[in-house]
């Protein structure tokens, strides 16, 4: 886990903010079962942090628990399992577009950017020039925007939006806004309904 991972994952304990999160981080935890390992009294020694709030990192921590999502398949006919197959090898075709130049300026990465130049060769598709996006290389209307599961992505930013997926068709994608609270509150739910989640990572 990087530091930048680290940080988002102190800092969704409630009462601690950014800043508290880096002196966490500073003290030597790194991640949550850093401090479930560590008793009250080490975490109220760090600078910042106090004996109040580590009794209530640790009254959150109580309360956590492992959760284990479903790894469930779609149900899917013969005919939309060689379409998700040709989906997949037609994907694995597709070049990468990368902007104009983009190995001469590092500054400016190499996402595409339609170019835009009077006399830019990229622009006037010059049979040396790399391929540009066009609508030949967009995917088939059939699975178009699935999941390489196969599912149907459905984003999910509140418990009650669980109701109306379908879980033989349709997998759900957990905003990453949310706390860890209501993430688990719609984990639970998304388990009980045997619905999978496509992004869920054990903190």
């Amino acid at each position: 886990m990087d530091e930048k991972e680290a940080l988002k994952e102190l800092s969704g304990l409630k009462g601690i903010g950014e800043s508290k999160a880096k002196l966490l981080l500073k003290a030597g935890f790194r991640s949550l079962e850093d401090l479930s390992g560590a008793d009250e009294d080490r975490i109220a020694k760090v600078k910042g942090i106090g004996p109040n709030i580590a009794k209530k990192i640790k009254n959150q921590l109580g309360e956590i628990r492992p959760i284990r999502p479903l790894s469930i398949k779609p149900a899917l006919s013969k005919a939309d399992k060689e379409k998700i197959k040709q989906a997949r090898e037609s994907r694995r075709k597709k070049p990468d577009f990368k902007r104009q130049e983009f190995f001469r300026y590092k500054r400016l990465g190499d996402a595409w950017r339609r170019p835009k130049g009077h006399h830019s060769k990229l622009r006037l598709n010059k049979r040396y020039r790399p391929p540009s996006p066009s609508i030949g290389y967009r995917s088939a209307r059939e699975t178009r925007g699935l999941h390489p599961s196969g599912f149907k992505e459905v984003f999910i930013s509140n418990p009650n939006q669980i109701a109306s997926v379908d879980p033989a068709h349709e997998a759900i994608r957990i905003s990453g806004r949310l706390g860890r609270k209501k993430r688990t509150l719609i984990a639970d739910e998304a388990i009980k309904r045997r619905i999978r989640i496509l992004n869920w990572r054990e903190s």
